[in-house]
């Protein structure tokens, strides 16, 4: 190339840079006097060319394009409408209980307020609420317990799941099972208070006790005396009882029978009154007795005894008890509160109904105690350490609380075989034993009569006599195979593996003592005989045959 030819090519090449630059500072930033002469573009003025009238516009506002600004927020409620889950429906069904058929008027409770109802079939379909995370579901009907029967859950994906173990939730369905109840309907008493301790026009509470699933479940219900009171949705898993709260008006319990699903109750006219009631404890020689105990009754006119509360004197030998019925009264009272449970150291009154009582309170005098003591000796005349000592005097019998005569142990022997302990004047009976199932032997045992007051007890045990039977089938077949003998008094079982557990039908067994006893014979193939009640030792004086069955 010669340098004519090149110099007009560079010359070219700098003429387009030129151009090129001028070209693109023009694009990039036009001059304020371009600007100004520019039309203005807006969305609210968009005219048309005056010969196109009918042709679209092409101006900006006119295309489907958004501004950058109108972009963004299409795009964030576009994300928005993506996270947020679509409305979800819930359909099911509800199955009547085993026991009757679902009644007509049932709906189901959503939550707190939501109501959904249910066609023929009990079928049921409702929206999920947005702003619920988790719902409740209950049966609305009078004789169906309301109970929650699925607690339903939306997880994190939008979707639902069963939080309840016996709703169960397939395929986007439901199905709940309905439990069944009963209706308890009464009245209060509308009697007038014999004593004016408070206006009759007083509210009363009504409480109703019921189980469900192993938990309790209560309902009140407030009103006055001679209204009539309604329950309904009460379970029916267990016992129902009623319970009257009033200022005199009151009832401590009241089973209702007859239950049944779907049924109505009439529990009639309940509620008795009952009056607070003070005391005074004082000892035989008049003097207040300070934490003494007293434990008071109401004899019902087919004269058993109801029991009433306990309760424990103040420094001043006062006592109170909150509720107390206008009945013949009948108190047990003793120096220590803890002494109620031992007969002997009770001293029993009794009170005829009586309006002034509850006015000016009662007086309980104590009976004078005195000492028993002795000593408690083997056959061979060594004394018997830690022996076990019951006893009872004059008579007396708990008649509440189904108690044979005798006290639980009262008493136990010291390493020298001595005992003592304070008793009321007058004969005492006293059974002791040892329990010898430790040193391989018989028990030792013993039931004697003594007057009290006396220092100077002698006791002397004896091999008991042996408890002695046989184990047969229904048909009279001997049990020859390998059996148990199960034996309970007050509470404590007495099996073990080398006395309890015999090869034979013929048995002896000596590891009994006095007090009333069950026992029965059980097998590893699991024939049980039925429980049989014994009086030790009376009833050890004749064989006894005990029937496996299946």
């Amino acid at each position: 190339m010669n340098l004519r030819t090149a110099a007009s090519s560079l010359a070219a090449l700098a003429a387009l840079s030129a151009a090129i630059g001028l070209a693109n500072r023009g694009c990039a930033t036009p001059s304020a006097e371009s600007a100004a002469r520019a039309p203005a573009v807006t969305r609210e003025s968009n005219p048309a060319p005056a010969n196109m009238e009918s042709a679209p516009s092409t101006s900006v506002a006119s295309t489907n394009v958004p501004s950058a600004i109108e972009a963004t927020a299409a795009g964030t409620e576009t994300q928005r409408a993506v996270r947020t889950p679509s409305a979800l429906v819930l359909r099911g069904v509800l199955h009547a209980p085993r026991n009757m058929p679902l009644p007509a008027e049932t709906r189901l409770v959503i939550g707190e307020q939501q109501f959904v109802a249910l066609d023929a079939a009990g079928r049921f379909e409702f929206a999920w609420p947005s702003e619920r995370d988790v719902l409740s579901i209950h049966a609305d009907a009078a004789t169906l317990s309301d109970v929650v029967l699925a607690r339903m859950r939306r997880t994190h994906t939008g979707e639902l799941a069963s939080e309840h173990s016996v709703a169960q939730f397939h395929g986007g369905e439901l199905a709940l099972w309905a439990h069944s109840a009963c209706i308890v309907v009464g009245r209060l008493s509308a009697e007038p208070s014999p004593l004016d301790r408070a206006a009759d026009s007083e509210p009363v509470r009504v409480r109703l006790s019921a189980a469900y699933d192993w938990q309790r479940i209560e309902r009140t219900w407030s009103g006055a005396p001679g209204d009539a009171f309604r329950f309904e949705h009460v379970p029916l898993s267990g016992s129902v009882s009623l319970h009257v709260e009033g200022a005199t008006l009151w009832v401590h319990e009241r089973l209702v029978e007859g239950t049944a699903p779907g049924a109505t109750i009439d529990v009639g006219v309940i509620g008795e009154h009952a009056y607070p009631l003070h005391g005074h404890l004082y000892d035989d020689r008049g003097v207040p007795v300070a934490g003494g105990g007293v434990r008071a009754y109401a004899r019902e006119p087919d004269g058993k005894l109801r029991p009433l509360g306990t309760t424990e004197t103040d420094d001043s030998g006062r006592f109170d008890l909150p509720r107390v019925p206008l009945l013949p009264l009948v108190f047990r009272a003793c120096h220590y509160e803890g002494d109620l449970d031992y007969p002997t150291m009770l001293t029993t009154q009794e009170f005829g109904p009586s309006a002034a009582a509850f006015e000016a309170g009662i007086e309980l005098r104590l009976a004078s105690l005195v000492h028993l003591a002795g000593i408690v000796l083997r056959p061979d005349g060594s004394a018997v350490a830690d022996a076990f000592i019951r006893f009872a005097s004059d008579g007396v019998r708990h008649e509440t609380e189904q108690r044979e005569g005798l006290s639980d142990v009262g008493a136990t022997t010291d390493a020298l075989g001595r005992f003592g302990f304070d008793v009321k004047s007058g004969r005492t009976e006293l059974c002791v034993w040892e329990d010898r199932h430790v040193l391989g032997g018989p028990n030792l045992v013993a039931c004697v009569e003594v007057l009290a007051p006396d220092e100077a007890v002698v006791v002397r045990l004896a091999p008991i006599a042996p408890l002695r039977g046989r184990v047969v089938l229904d048909d009279g077949t001997p049990w020859n195979e390998r059996w148990t003998l199960e034996a309970w008094c007050k509470n404590v079982v007495v099996t073990d593996s080398s006395r309890g557990t015999y090869d034979a039908s013929v048995f002896e067994n000596t590891r009994l003592w006095p007090g009333r006893w069950r026992v029965r014979a059980r097998t590893p193939r699991g024939l049980t005989s039925p429980m049989l009640e014994l009086d030790v030792p009376a009833d050890l004086e004749r064989e006894h045959v005990l029937v496996l069955r299946p």
